[in-house]
């Protein structure tokens, strides 16, 4: 439930009082809410993990750096906090339609410009999550250091330590560099959304692409 207090935030935050509050699907992790004012309609993403802060501050960094490259749309973030211990996400509303192939050649014409965007180094300067997994994003000169460093290591660790994988089934660091290697040369840097799946992207009711965030739960 939505308390009063994040009602009243709400309304104070958008000069605008808050009508109407309708759960609606966000993701696994997190409760989700469509909230409609005055004014417009929002979306409210709560949690009360003690890492869901960090959760929703990332998300918004993430999706205002894919915002900047104008290359597609995400929605807009109006207030990331806490009220009451309760976390929050406040954000754009996009009313989806089911798309049509004119929708999803525009799709894939913006991703391409994104994926385009390109910088020095792999990585990013903060780290984020997957799913509710803390995740490195050291920066690396290369991809090969990047992807086996800060995406294949930890998640065999874990693995491991969750009894999932034996220590002897993990290949040493360096010889998956060595192997990696040899598949993957002259690599340029390239801008993703990370986690780009059917449930995180929509095309709104005029027919624009917006990429957005679903939470997964780790199983």
């Amino acid at each position: 439930m939505v308390s009063q207090s994040f009602k009243n935030h709400i309304s104070n935050l958008l000069s605008s009082k808050v009508k109407i509050v309708q759960p609606i699907s966000g993701g696994d992790i997190s409760s989700a809410y469509k909230i409609s004012t005055n004014s417009g309609v929002y979306f409210l993403k709560v949690n009360d993990n003690p890492e869901a802060l960090r959760m929703f501050q990332t998300e918004a960094k993430a999706l205002n750096i894919i915002l900047d490259t104008n290359t597609i749309k995400t929605p807009t973030i109006i207030d990331v906090g806490t009220i009451d211990h309760v976390h929050f996400l406040l954000m754009e509303f996009v009313e989806a339609k089911s798309p049509n192939q004119k929708d999803m050649a525009l799709f894939g014409k913006q991703l391409a410009k994104m994926h385009q965007v390109s910088t020095n180094t792999f990585g990013l300067n903060f780290g984020n999550f997957i799913g509710s997994l803390p995740q490195s994003n050291k920066k690396h000169q290369n991809w090969n250091d990047f992807y086996i460093d800060e995406r294949l290591v930890p998640q065999l660790q874990l693995a491991n330590q969750k009894g999932l994988l034996h220590q002897s089934e993990i290949p040493e660091t360096e010889r998956m560099k060595s192997v990696c290697l040899n598949y993957f040369q002259n690599i340029k840097p390239s801008l993703l959304h990370g986690d780009l799946w059917s449930g995180n992207y929509v095309i709104s009711k005029d027919g624009e692409p917006y990429l957005i965030i679903r939470e997964a739960k780790n199983e």
